[in-house]
């Protein structure tokens, strides 16, 4: 592949990490509008509709969390495969050096939504206990 390619990947990397960095900061925010500790996952506080209205914002956070960190790990895969080539190994490493390295945020963004996950089977677990109707 051209340098052109690994150019545009990492630019479309930028574009990414901030996405997921976006996506990383609203989820406390969301998490303490509910008085919720992502680690304790205890919902119990909460009334039937407030549960659902949680629910609903996890769901779409975890979402697009999610995709942000598809992508990223899409392109890192891709730019990956170019690091055979000495010229694209250095542009690899002067890129991490000025940017920041963004598997960094690969990680973050996955141990998150695994957390997310673990939030939403909670969730989903509690709808039958107060004999609500479980969201499809």
């Amino acid at each position: 592949m051209p340098r052109s390619n690994s150019v545009q990947i990492c630019r479309q990397i930028g574009l990414y990490q901030k996405q997921a960095q976006r996506h990383l900061s609203t989820i406390p925010i969301i998490l303490s509008d509910y008085n919720i500790q992502l680690l304790d996952c205890n919902i119990s506080h909460l009334d039937d509709y407030i549960l659902h209205s949680l629910r609903l914002e996890i769901r779409d956070a975890k979402a697009s969390l999610f995709k942000a960190y598809s992508k990223l790990t899409q392109l890192h895969s891709e730019w990956q495969l170019l690091q055979n080539d000495r010229v694209e190994r250095t542009v690899f490493d002067e890129s991490i050096s000025k940017y920041g390295d963004y598997r960094e945020m690969i990680s973050s963004s996955a141990q998150q939504v695994e957390q997310l996950d673990l939030l939403m089977n909670e969730i989903d677990k509690s709808y039958p206990e107060r004999n609500l109707p479980v969201p499809s």
